[in-house]
């Protein structure tokens, strides 16, 4: 077989020329076309992570909002339920406490009812003793203790204190004497005291004389207002002050009602 190689060249020539056509007329386009659509897509690509970015941050700030509404919202929930509980309790307490004056006060008034009325009962019991021991002691007077009642009052007068009995001894110097006794006394009874009470006070005076049923079963002498007093009644009164002081004590020690014992007749 021959070899044609004019058209051999040719061919070659052919293809080279048809490579250089579609290089400069086909490929380079084409080319240029992939490169652009590459940058374009590159471009889309970019922009599309840059939005996804601005989305995340979007969302991550969102989500934080989120977040920090909720925790404040829980904060206030929280603040808004120990501001009521807080409330509460001290509505509860200025009731406990509200109840607990008004109980006081209850238990005041109660107890001072009780205290009025064990008071007034001590008082009417003891008026009652004293008035029925006075009452017996002077059915009791009679002369049989008038020998007692003079001895007793002289046998007073005799152990007074020194200072005492010249302080009243200098009274009578400057007034008359008064003597006065529950029962009355004879004349010469009274001679006769006088006469005692001169040697004792070692001074002449003048007496007056005078009854006094009050001093149940007592005498007393008097003078410029200075007095010697014997009787039944002071030790009462002295007892009496004395009962009075120690139930006044108890009634104060205690609420709880006193049982008076009974008497019997």
């Amino acid at each position: 077989m021959l070899i044609d190689w004019f058209t051999v060249t040719a061919q070659i020539f052919n293809f080279l020329f048809l490579v250089w056509l579609l290089k400069h007329f086909l490929y380079k386009p084409i080319l240029s076309a992939i490169d652009q659509r590459e940058k374009k897509i590159s471009e889309t690509i970019s922009d599309a992570q840059n939005k996804k970015i601005a989305a995340q941050k979007e969302i991550d700030n969102y989500q934080n909002k989120n977040k920090a509404l909720n925790q404040r919202s829980k904060e206030l929930l929280q603040q808004a339920s120990d501001d009521a509980q807080e409330k509460a309790t001290k509505i509860i307490d200025a009731a406990h406490q509200k109840a607990h004056e008004l109980e006081q006060k209850q238990e005041e008034k109660l107890r001072n009812i009780v205290l009025s009325f064990n008071s007034e009962m001590y008082r009417k019991t003891t008026e009652e003793i004293f008035l029925t021991t006075q009452k017996v002691l002077h059915d009791m007077s009679s002369i049989t203790m008038e020998h007692a009642m003079l001895d007793a009052f002289l046998t007073f007068t005799k152990k007074m204190k020194p200072s005492d009995k010249n302080e009243f001894k200098s009274t009578l110097n400057t007034s008359k004497a008064t003597l006065r006794s529950a029962l009355p006394m004879s004349d010469q009874k009274i001679s006769e005291l006088k006469k005692v009470l001169e040697e004792i006070f070692a001074i002449k005076f003048e007496m007056l004389y005078e009854v006094k049923p009050e001093l149940i079963c007592g005498i007393e002498l008097l003078s410029n207002g200075q007095k010697i007093s014997w009787n039944i009644s002071d030790y009462l009164s002295s007892m009496e002050q004395n009962l009075n002081t120690i139930v006044q004590k108890n009634i104060e020690d205690s609420t709880s009602p006193v049982i008076i014992p009974q008497i019997q007749s």
